[in-house]
């Protein structure tokens, strides 16, 4: 059943049938129980009063068993059964009946109640004995009257129940539609809504049970209208990149045309491979960090610290880089993916180097502290300004002492890399000028116990 409101309607009739049903049958036991003892109250009142009248000698056993049933029927506001009284004497005989009482013996018993079987019928008697006069009254009425009696009651019950159910239905109806109206006005305003509307949905006046979801709706139309405006950045900031490079490429493959002397031609050629090479970082650059955004974490594995940094170097080899180890990471495992390592300390050396002054060599330190591997890349550029500390890993962020080559997406894919791979980025500048930009790994737990 995948309807909200026929499964609620469903569970409220069941769950009203039930208790309806629970409520009817409780009433007939209590009912039941309750007329049992009323009329056996009245069964032994009735018994005595006519023992009392045959101990006073005035009066003839079948008037005082006529009297027994006059008496029965005087109450107005019990119940309209009809009782039974024989009279029998201390030889056997049945000395006087009230009309319409069986003929034989209503139960063989002494004194106090009993349930017998009349013919094919169950009775209720009370039997009154008494020694000195030698008689036994017994007073009786028939259980299947008592049973209609109850039988009446439930149907009285039930019937204007029954003839209730379809408006009940009805109402719950009505109640379940008036719950359900925020989702149906939602769906309203999301199939009246433009593609670029992201605005969030949720009105103020929610029922808390709805709430979580409009919340959790509201949360997803903010990351896509953060995702929609990153991607238009993106497209903006790719386009505006490349289009300078190419415009540069242009200018320079015209300057190699006409160029009179080889010299000429060989400095533009030069220049054309310089916007090539930037192209190609750019471009690079772009699909990280598409790859970062469209691509789950991929699966870390245990690998040693030391050969991991080593393997690192060998492939940045060209980069004007000194790597210093510290001996104690030698054995030291890491659990983190080596693509994404490397990724993020790729960018951060090739964002060092473009800060450095030309010929300086950028230092690159892994150390162990505590339970984390930390490898710290520092530089001998201008630093970056306190102010714009909070803003460096942000897409496209060029500060103040940008670098002609930067495309502001270095530092952005070092962060992006590094949280994904378990590890998380620290910048601070250095006293003497420079920045260190340290990566932070855990070490496995085995290992930090070890230590």
């Amino acid at each position: 059943m995948r309807s909200i409101r026929a499964r609620l309607m469903t569970i409220l009739a069941v769950a009203t049938t039930i208790i309806w049903l629970c409520g009817v049958s409780w009433i007939a036991v209590h009912t039941q129980r309750e007329l049992d003892r009323m009329l056996d109250q009245r069964l032994g009142e009735v018994g005595r009063m006519v023992n009392s009248l045959l101990r006073s000698g005035e009066i003839d056993p079948m008037v005082a068993a006529d009297a027994a049933m006059s008496m029965s029927q005087g109450s107005e506001s019990g119940p309209r059964n009809f009782i039974s009284c024989q009279i029998w004497d201390a030889e056997g005989r049945l000395i006087g009946r009230s009309g319409g009482a069986p003929l034989e013996e209503l139960a063989s018993i002494g004194n106090g109640f009993a349930d017998t079987m009349v013919g094919e019928q169950p009775w209720r008697v009370f039997a009154v004995v008494d020694a000195v006069r030698g008689t036994r009254i017994l007073i009786g009425d028939n259980l299947e009257e008592r049973q209609a009696i109850v039988r009446q009651v439930v149907l009285g019950l039930v019937v204007p129940a029954a003839a209730l159910l379809p408006l009940l239905a009805a109402l719950i109806w009505l109640a379940v539609s008036h719950g359900l109206r925020p989702l149906d006005m939602a769906a309203t305003v999301l199939r009246q809504r433009k593609p670029a509307d992201l605005a969030p949905l949720s009105p103020a006046d929610l029922p808390v049970e709805v709430r979580p979801m409009f919340q959790a709706l509201d949360s997803l139309l903010e990351r896509l209208a953060e995702s929609r405006a990153q991607e238009q950045t993106f497209t903006a900031f790719a386009a505006h990149e490349l289009r300078t490079p190419l415009a540069g490429l242009r200018l320079q493959a015209q300057l190699a045309m006409a160029a009179d002397t080889e010299a000429t031609r060989q400095s533009a050629l030069k220049q054309i491979i310089v916007a090539v090479d930037r192209m190609t970082a750019l471009v690079r650059q772009l699909l990280e960090l598409s790859r970062l955004d469209g691509e789950a974490a991929p699966p870390e594995r245990s690998v040693d610290a030391a050969e991991l940094l080593d393997e690192t170097a060998r492939r940045m080899h060209p980069m004007p880089c000194a790597l210093q180890v510290a001996p104690s990471l030698r054995g030291v495992p890491v659990r983190v993916d080596p693509g994404l390592f490397s990724m993020t300390l790729r960018n951060l050396l090739e964002n060092a180097i473009q800060q450095s002054p030309a010929g300086e060599e950028v230092v690159c330190e892994a150390h162990r502290d505590a339970d984390h591997l930390v490898i710290a890349v520092r530089d001998r550029g201008p630093g970056i300004p306190p102010a714009e500390l909070q803003h460096i890993r942000k897409r496209f962020f060029r500060g103040r002492h940008k670098s002609a080559g930067g495309s502001g997406l270095g530092l952005a894919i070092a962060d992006a890399a590094m949280r994904k791979a378990g590890g998380m980025l620290r910048f601070r500048n250095r006293p003497e000028g420079g920045l260190v930009a340290e990566m932070l790994l855990p070490v496995e737990p085995e290992a930090a116990r070890a230590s």
